[in-house]
């Protein structure tokens, strides 16, 4: 009948838009994911740049004045 009909054309259109907002949510969840994995990436890199900063610092504050005491050793030991 086209009661039926009438009604059965609704149902259809309510999934068909269900459908469209899930494809759409689903769209923008795959782009938060990527954003958030490339600023993952971006402050996993800086960590790492810190480190190897921090980590050459450290050492060049350990090794510049055992330097400069093996100097003054040696020159104490050349009388």
């Amino acid at each position: 009948t086209a009661v039926q009909n009438a009604y059965l054309d609704l149902a259809v259109a309510f999934a068909d838009s269900q459908s469209s907002q899930l494809q759409q949510e689903g769209a923008g969840i795959i782009d938060d994911g990527t954003m958030a994995i490339e600023v993952t990436l971006v402050f996993s890199a800086l960590a790492i740049l810190a480190a190897v900063v921090m980590g050459w610092l450290l050492t060049r504050s350990i090794v510049h004045p055992l330097n400069e005491a093996v100097t003054i050793a040696s020159k104490v030991a050349a009388g």
